[in-house]
């Protein structure tokens, strides 16, 4: 059979053209380079990250070189192929690199948070931009919208009424350091090829109404990573921190663990990101740490 011939019975892909206000936006947003080997000057072209053509969700489309392109078609031999997931992690890392370049503001701490964390000196510091896309957008103001749930359930649980007080601050500290993590980690990607593994924060869950005494690069735990390379430069908390670092066959992800203590008991929540987990499924709550009996 010839090369390249389609084989009898074969579904043929149908290509559906890319409008040219979403076309101008993905290679704006990639300051029209490949976001695998970032060579400026090089031929582009914008990737489907499922190899559907006719799928032109702006979460599906990469701009990539046309050397870099053919690496995602390797089948067989020694070759290593780019999977999705490695794309999607170059391009999320890329954006943030242009975006950062284009239009960089300072680290957000809106609503009067008593968070002073992620110092907008450090090299990793989170910025907000315009051009980050629609996925960063819809992360944050889900998280805002799951942040008042999360307290809701918290307070009935703990039968507490009050709108405010070391509850609500408990809450608003470990959600905002989720939004953080998560434009830390697309940068830290970027930079270093993996994400963010951070130690943990205090030897123990703090009390929610008074907080604790962080302890940063005392190797807690078998993390790598300490918190203060990514700006973090609180003296003290009122939840305990960590972010943990998986690997799988699409890719990187990470989950980052709030931790505090009301009483005797332990209150954990995490957010996951990544492509081996369910998004936040069921995490995004307070939720009571079962007791180890002695």
């Amino acid at each position: 059979m010839a090369a390249g011939r389609r084989t009898r019975g074969a579904a043929k892909k149908i290509r559906v053209p890319l409008e040219e206000g979403l076309k101008d936006r993905v290679l704006y947003e990639a300051d029209r380079t490949c976001c695998v080997c970032r060579q400026r000057g090089r031929r582009v072209q914008i990737h489907h990250l499922d190899d559907d053509p006719s799928n032109n969700d702006p979460r599906n489309l990469a701009v990539l070189c046309l050397d870099c392109h053919s690496e995602t078609q390797i089948t067989g031999g020694f070759g290593r192929k780019l999977t999705v997931g490695q794309i999607r992690n170059y391009r999320d890392g890329w954006r943030l690199i242009v975006a950062t370049r284009f239009r960089a503001t300072p680290a957000h701490n809106e609503g009067g948070s008593s968070f002073r964390g992620f110092a907008s000196a450090g090299p990793y510091a989170p910025q907000h931009s315009d051009f980050l896309g629609e996925e960063a957008i819809a992360l944050v103001r889900q998280l805002d919208k799951d942040k008042k749930e999360a307290l809701r359930i918290w307070k009935r649980s703990m039968h507490q009424n009050a709108e405010s007080g070391p509850l609500a601050r408990a809450n608003d500290y470990a959600f905002k350091i989720c939004k953080d993590v998560y434009f830390i980690q697309l940068k830290w990607f970027a930079v270093n090829g993996r994400y963010f593994q951070g130690k943990e924060t205090m030897r123990e869950p703090p009390d929610f109404r008074e907080g604790g005494q962080v302890n940063l690069g005392v190797g807690l735990t078998d993390q790598v990573d300490d918190w203060f390379t990514v700006g973090y430069s609180d003296s003290s908390a009122p939840v305990q921190l960590r972010c943990d670092v998986y690997g799988g066959p699409s890719g990187q992800g990470y989950a980052v663990t709030a931790r505090t203590k009301v009483g005797e008991d332990v209150w954990r929540f995490q957010m996951h990101r990544g492509p081996e987990e369910e998004r936040d499924a069921g995490n995004l709550r307070w939720t009571l740490e079962p007791r180890h009996e002695e």
